[in-house]
């Protein structure tokens, strides 16, 4: 049995590996520009299909069946072929809701805006009948659009919206700031992890999540239409936590020498992950070393160029990464840091770092005030804090059981 996922840009949709990977089916993805939709139809190839943006409007006319639900929602994402007639489902309602829970928030009576007017925005539409009236879809041309949208109280922002999705990772819909009562905020994009959206919102402390929940208890119900069998709900969250863990880098940050690559080094072999160092990168970028950049083209220079590495390693998954020491001074480094990553600050004493080879950290007295500079910013990141002053496999093991233990979604 062959099963796909069809849109119109699919470069970095992580269905094929959900469904491969943990429901061990064959699963593809298939580009397809509006006029191929006719084609793809009439060829059959594939007992089951799920419809992403911008199809899951456009599919309906070719299809033979249509849920109540699909149809009364006006938006299918899951398609099987059934003795060669095609049955349309909607299954992202399911992932909506299940990951709206996750975020433990009540919704009866609260007043939600939704970001978007496409086949996404009318399934939460749909889905937030059953809790509230008091909800406003949010589009350019609307009534209620991005400029006037902030004069509605809302208690819950809901993006559906491509807006925010890599490689167009730094944009946001709306600006949460203006939104005085804000209690909780649902991204459907997965991929940054952590959008522009979610992180301002966490900034905030305003309880937020990707889309990645969504994505995952969808798919799960759409394999359960693919195969004509009942999944339990539980096994949804291992798939999630599982996934997610897979995903996420391991990044390491703290002073300079105090054993991030080697550790990480160490670490992506036992994961069997890619390892990369931003320094090393920037070296074989700039073709000189470190210490020449700063003696030749000074540290702005530098810092630019090391910002310019960082977005292009962060905005993979699934990377063990170690960082220069002082990559966490810039703002713009720290949001880059925190899209993808699991973030591991290594500790060392003064007394154990080197200063031999390093342009900013030439005596002891300069690494205690460079120290008091960076570790606020270095505990801020930080996802979990290791001690490595002694044993190095022992560092090493408390990570990994760390790391264990905080993978949750």
């Amino acid at each position: 049995m062959k099963f796909a996922i069809i849109g119109k840009s699919l470069p970095h949709t992580l269905s094929p590996k959900i469904h491969n990977e943990f429901f061990h089916i064959d699963y593809t993805k298939i580009e397809l520009n509006e006029n191929q939709l006719s084609d793809f139809f009439a060829s059959k190839k594939f007992d089951g299909f799920n419809v992403t943006i911008p199809y899951k409007e456009t599919v309906i006319p070719f299809l033979d069946e249509v849920s109540s639900e699909a149809l009364n929602i006006g938006a299918v994402n899951t398609v099987v072929n059934k003795n060669g007639k095609f049955f349309g489902y909607n299954t992202d309602i399911f992932g909506l809701e299940y990951g709206l829970k996750s975020l433990n928030v009540d919704l009866l009576n609260k007043t939600v805006l939704v970001l978007g007017s496409g086949g996404t925005s009318k399934t939460a539409c749909y889905l937030l009948k059953k809790f509230t009236d008091k909800v406003f879809v949010v589009s350019r041309t609307g009534k209620v659009n991005y400029q006037n949208c902030y004069d509605i109280d809302a208690d819950i922002v809901i993006n559906t919206t491509p807006i925010g999705m890599f490689p167009n990772d730094n944009e946001s819909p709306v600006e949460l700031t203006k939104f005085k009562n804000l209690k909780a905020v649902y991204d459907v994009v997965y991929n940054p992890l952590n959008t522009k959206l979610v992180l301002d919102a966490i900034k905030l402390s305003i309880p937020a999540k990707n889309g990645l929940g969504m994505l995952v208890a969808q798919a799960v119900k759409a394999k359960d239409l693919f195969l004509d069998k009942k999944t339990d709900e539980s096994e949804i969250d291992k798939v999630l936590v599982s996934l997610q863990k897979e995903l996420k880098n391991i990044l390491f940050v703290g002073m300079p020498s105090s054993g991030k690559s080697t550790i990480a080094k160490i670490l992506a072999k036992k994961l069997d992950r890619e390892f990369v160092d931003t320094d090393l990168l920037i070296e074989k970028t700039e073709n000189i070393s470190i210490p020449k950049i700063f003696e030749t083209k000074g540290e702005d220079y530098f810092r630019n160029i090391e910002t310019k590495v960082l977005k292009g390693i962060v905005s993979n998954f699934s990377k063990v990464i170690a960082t220069g020491g002082g990559i966490i001074l810039k703002e713009e480094n720290r949001e880059l840091i925190k899209k993808n990553s699991f973030v591991v600050y290594l500790k060392r004493d003064i007394d154990k770092l080197s200063t031999k080879n390093r342009p900013l950290s030439k005596d002891k007295e300069t690494l205690i005030k460079m120290q008091e500079v960076r570790k606020p910013f270095y505990e801020e990141l930080a996802d979990i804090i290791i001690d490595n002053n002694s044993d190095l496999e022992s560092a090493i093991e408390e990570i990994l059981v760390k790391y264990e233990k905080n993978s949750s979604y």
